[in-house]
């Protein structure tokens, strides 16, 4: 029979035995539940990145389909007729400003010289016979 120190012994050392067992066997289970967390988090990439290809995909097809690039060109002719369509409308602003001004200018001369209204007359006589208009 054991005494009572060899069996006290014996169970410190069980004691010590189960509580290594035990801090490897933590130690273990923290490994594994970061493999597991790491795994999570891979397949959780995995995911994104096959949606992310997918969306690019259909961003890619979008890009080069014959709608987009028609109306691409149409954006770039647009850009590159700017100028031009600045020019023509200052050119039409010109225009009615001038006609406007010619108006202005024959009611003052209808109120402010009558003798000229003869002259005019016989502008006008002049233009249709040799078929030349005046700029007003």
């Amino acid at each position: 029979m054991l005494t009572e120190e060899e069996e006290m012994t014996g169970i410190n050392e069980t004691m010590a035995a189960l509580s290594s067992e035990i801090n490897g066997n933590t130690g273990q289970k923290n490994i594994a539940a970061l493999k597991r967390d790491w795994l999570k988090r891979n397949t959780e990439l995995t995911l994104t990145q096959e949606s992310q290809q997918k969306i690019w995909e259909v961003k890619k097809e979008q890009l080069q389909s014959d709608d987009f690039r028609q109306k691409e060109l149409l954006i770039k002719d647009w850009n590159h007729t700017a100028d031009a369509r600045n020019w023509l409308s200052s050119f039409k602003q010109q225009q009615w400003q001038q006609r406007n001004q010619c108006r202005t200018n024959r009611k003052f001369e209808a109120e402010f010289h009558p003798p000229q209204q003869w002259l005019r007359l016989a502008e006008g006589e002049y233009e249709r016979a040799t078929g030349k208009t005046n700029s007003c």
